[in-house]
């Protein structure tokens, strides 16, 4: 937390039910990282449509919302540290996308959002999670991933380059060959991209 009111809730509060980074185990199947939206929320990227101004208390109060649904369907919420120098370090889904005990870590087309990773990185690191990181000139924007049971879609964008496409088939390599390695009695890993 920082002391400058970047969360809405005094320095060093919690909201009820999120749980620090670092304090949910690995394995939990349905998890979510959250980042608080900052101060400088209304200076982040914007693409496609005109810049309008953003009401943060309403900001603030979707953010606990959104929290508070996803621990409703039985998600464990982890909470990464806020950045405040990152105004769009709220959509933590662009900075790491989970699979199962997996974390790949984005390269943000954005240069200015390629300072959001490395809180991602401490937390999901702190979780006990295999990470594994995508390094330029490969770019990806997590919004650019639509995962759907076990098929893994990913789409080229002003923010996610073909280098990525790459990337994703190696990892997918590398998970297969870890399962066959962890399971001898034949364990059927099946992905498509």
């Amino acid at each position: 937390m920082t002391s400058s009111g970047d969360s809405g809730l005094p320095t060093g509060a919690t909201p009820t039910g999120v749980t620090p980074a670092g304090a949910t185990p690995a394995g939990t199947a349905k998890r979510a990282l959250v980042r608080r939206p900052v101060d400088i929320l209304a200076e982040g990227q914007i693409t496609h449509i005109d810049r309008v101004p953003i009401d943060l208390d309403l900001a603030r109060a979707q953010w606990h919302g959104y929290v508070a649904a996803l621990q409703g369907e039985g998600w464990a919420t982890t909470e990464v540290e806020p950045a405040p120098d990152q105004p769009d370090s709220v959509f933590i889904e662009d900075a790491v996308i989970l699979f199962g005990d997996t974390a790949v870590l984005s390269s943000p087309g954005a240069l200015s959002r390629r300072g959001e990773t490395a809180g991602a990185e401490a937390a999901v690191r702190a979780l006990g999670l295999t990470v594994r990181r995508l390094d330029l000139p490969g770019t990806l924007d997590g919004g650019d991933v639509l995962k759907v049971g076990t098929t893994v879609y990913v789409g080229q964008s002003l923010r996610t380059n073909a280098e990525v496409q790459h990337f994703f088939v190696r990892i997918t390599r590398d998970l297969v060959r870890l399962l066959n390695e962890r399971t001898g009695e034949g364990y059927v890993f099946r992905t498509e991209l």
